[in-house]
């Protein structure tokens, strides 16, 4: 009669105790998949951190390049009122020379027509030396007739003989005077006639140096215009780099500001990652005392399962081993040989061939006939999985995220939780944790560690991952 209160409690503490074992599974996947995700945000954050930080480096930059721009706008504003008051300046200068030399070219014009006015002059006595030529023919031939009749008149006409001589000696004078005129007005045409090439030269010549000083006038206004609008302009330039500066400087500073502010963030974060994992190690510890009380629980069959599993593997390598189909030093083999061309980079031992042959069979046959185990795998003390399931240890090909996910046999997967597995002597662990599928995907599964021992001597451990 008494009996019947004790089994009935004892019945509501095991189920109890399922609950709750129950109850920290869910919880310790959910501290899983929420630390996961911190992390994951956490990672996004710094990196955007760190792009703040190189925008903040190049507004910097920035900054320092349009310092160098207002200095130089600032630099050609000056130049150009420099530039501007020096072509003010020089104005009357330039001014004063065009018109000088407007003068001289007014003068050189006049000039030509002066000798105009000279050849003219020169035609004009040459006319008149020519009609006193003429004249002193004249004179000659009268001269000589007055000779003749004196000479027939004879004595009496002595006297008129004379008075020829003497007309005939002033018609030779008259005649040489004429010659010399007339050599001498034929010097005066050629060097008038060279004089007036030359100043028609400098006629032509002066016609087109006053159209080119009223040219250079014109360029001078216009470039004392230009000057005066770059001056505009500069100034302009300078007042817009000055405002684009200040810009550039609010930029910097609320860019510093948010980068201040995501690091802040970062950290924040980083201490709820740490706070969830202590609470993911909480839970995981949890979880593992209740499924270690001896009252069965959800993950009692999987725990069984995986503790035949793992003599099954312990059976048939050290039946190899005695059988002498396989050494023990090769079952312990940590000489790594890279794959060549892998990626993820894969590895080889002495002990993979075997596990492939002979381990994978066992870990296929329990996955195929639970739709709720999700992989099994063998990992030595140094994190390194000579095999694996057939679905995951597929040939490589050329696309490193499709080989991340289904290629995961022969390579490293060694992190903090492994790291304790392998250095805990518990005869199995119940934990919870993010499996890494490749490409920045995850999921929260429940896991059991069971060590595997090979001849007494510690190989490494048995995972076992599922869902319930």
């Amino acid at each position: 009669m008494e009996m019947a209160p004790i089994g009935k409690d004892a019945l509501k503490l095991e189920t109890a105790i399922g609950e709750i074992a129950r109850g920290c599974g869910r919880f310790a996947i959910e501290c899983s998949d929420v630390g996961g995700n911190v992390v994951e945000v956490g990672d996004k954050i710094v990196a955007q951190a760190d792009l703040l930080d190189q925008l903040r480096e190049a507004a910097t930059g920035l900054r320092a390049e349009q310092e160098q721009v207002t200095e130089a706008a600032a630099e050609a504003r000056e130049f150009a009122t420099q530039a501007r008051g020096h072509l003010e300046a020089s104005k009357p200068v330039v001014d004063g020379a065009i018109e000088t030399f407007a003068g001289l070219t007014e003068l050189v014009l006049r000039l030509g027509q002066r000798m105009d006015n000279l050849e003219e002059a020169l035609r004009q006595v040459r006319t008149v030396a020519q009609s006193i030529d003429s004249i002193g023919r004249q004179t000659n031939l009268l001269a000589l007739n007055a000779t003749l009749e004196a000479a027939r008149a004879g004595e009496a006409g002595r006297g008129f003989a004379v008075v020829a001589g003497e007309v005939k000696k002033l018609a030779s004078d008259t005649r040489s005077a004429t010659e010399r005129i007339a050599r001498t007005i034929e010097r005066l045409n050629e060097e008038a006639r060279g004089i007036g090439g030359e100043i028609e030269a400098g006629v032509a010549n002066g016609g087109e140096a006053r159209a080119k000083t009223a040219e250079l006038a014109h360029v001078l206004g216009e470039t004392l215009a230009f000057v005066d609008a770059l001056d505009t302009r500069s100034g302009n330039i300078a007042e817009g780099s000055l405002a684009i500066r200040r810009n550039v400087q609010d930029f910097e500073l609320g860019l510093t500001s948010l980068s201040n502010e995501a690091q802040a963030n970062s950290q924040a974060l980083s201490e709820a990652r740490d706070r969830l994992g202590n609470l993911e190690r909480i839970s995981n510890g949890l979880l593992n005392l209740v499924s270690n009380a001896g009252v069965p629980t959800a993950d009692t069959p999987f725990i069984e399962t995986a503790r035949r599993l793992m003599l099954d593997i312990r059976r048939i390598t050290e039946a190899a081993i005695d059988e002498g189909r396989l050494a023990i030093d090769d079952v312990f083999d940590r000489d790594y040989v890279p794959v060549a061309g892998s990626d993820p980079e894969q590895f080889m031992t002495r002990f993979v061939a075997f596990a492939d042959a002979h381990v994978r069979p066992l870990l296929d046959r329990i996955v195929e006939g639970d739709s709720r185990v999700l992989a099994t795998a063998i990992v030595d003390a140094n994190g390194f999985l000579p095999t694996h399931i057939g679905s995951r240890s597929l040939p490589q090909g050329p696309d490193p995220l499709w080989n991340a996910e289904h290629c995961r046999n022969r390579r490293f997967f060694m992190d903090e939780q492994t790291a304790l597995n392998l250095k805990s002597d518990a005869p199995f662990i119940v934990e919870t944790y993010r499996q890494d599928l490749g490409g920045g995907r995850y999921r929260p599964v429940k896991s059991i560690c069971l060590p595997l021992h090979v001849k007494g001597r510690r190989w490494g451990n048995l995972e076992f991952a599922y869902l319930d």
